[in-house]
């Protein structure tokens, strides 16, 4: 399979890497504000009197803050659901904070409601009354002098811009945008070369399941590079090793080296540009170092 061209994705990947602190710095701090907007309106509506809206919207941001900064001290105790790393990493970074702010939110709105139970803002409801009843009276007013043209001029005008605005957009309605190809399409590549890529790189060995007291065989390498490069590494003289590892591969091994990872003994098989891995008991992978080199 040929392998896709990506020259457009190393040109500015440089680029790409300076900049991306800055730029995943300044979308948490638009995401936290999202939150502390939600989780503070949320919270807010336990308040039981009536509030000025000033008041309202300082309160709105200071219990939105405090929701998102205990919960995310709450989720920092919340139990791992999966032992996997990938599932792992999205719960501590996604899963976890999100269930922590629902808590604290829930636990602030009740606090606040115990809080403000029978404390009323009496001179600000009348304020909101008097506002309302002067409004009601010009409703009043104005429904008695309209009520036999309903179809006024300004509620035409509003028609006709709801309608050009409609039909302007739906003409222009090119389907819902695909975030992964508009990316794909900036960095200069298809969905279909990346797949490709995928599947390159799976043909390759890397990231595919091993057994679990398995250690990738790249990681054995790299720790063990300047011994595996000039062919100082001690070789294995059990001959079950190499055995098991033939037969598990279906190569023949010309040599079969020991290495040691965390304190403990793992095998590299060699055969011509193939590189096999196992452990004293067990088989873990093999890899063609071209496809890498």
């Amino acid at each position: 399979m040929a392998i896709p061209d990506i020259s457009q994705l190393i040109q500015i990947a440089p680029t790409m890497m300076r900049d991306l602190p800055q730029m995943l710095s300044g979308l948490q701090v638009i995401f936290y504000i999202v939150l502390i907007l939600v989780f503070g309106s949320i919270i807010i509506k336990g308040y039981s009197g009536y509030m000025h809206f000033a008041l309202r919207l300082l309160l709105r941001l200071g219990f939105g803050f405090v929701a998102l900064v205990c919960g995310l001290g709450l989720s920092g105790i919340i139990p791992m659901f999966s032992a996997d790393a990938f599932y792992t990493l999205i719960q501590s970074i996604i899963i976890n904070p999100f269930i922590g702010i629902v808590i604290s939110t829930a636990v602030l709105m009740v606090s606040l409601y115990l809080i403000s139970h029978n404390i009323f803002n009496i001179p600000g409801i009348k304020k909101h009354i008097a506002k309302l009843q002067e409004k009601l009276k010009k409703a009043e007013e104005v429904t008695s002098k309209t009520v036999k043209r309903k179809l006024e001029p300004i509620r035409i005008v509003g028609i006709v811009i709801l309608i050009v605005f409609l039909v302007f957009s739906l003409l222009n309605f090119q389907g819902f945008p695909s975030l992964s190809e508009d990316l794909f399409s900036f960095i200069g590549i298809t969905p279909e070369e990346v797949e490709e890529l995928g599947e390159y790189i799976e043909g390759m060995g890397i990231g595919k399941e091993i057994p679990e007291d398995c250690v990738p065989i790249l990681t054995l390498i790299d720790e063990n590079l300047d011994d595996f490069l000039n062919d100082r590494l001690p070789e294995s003289t059990d001959p079950g090793i190499k055995s098991m590892i033939e037969s598990n591969s279906g190569l023949t091994m010309t040599k079969v080296y020991q290495v040691t990872h965390d304190q403990r003994n793992f095998f590299l098989g060699i055969e011509k540009d193939n590189v096999c891995s196992a452990t004293a008991t067990e088989f873990c992978e093999c890899l063609d170092l071209k496809s890498v080199m």
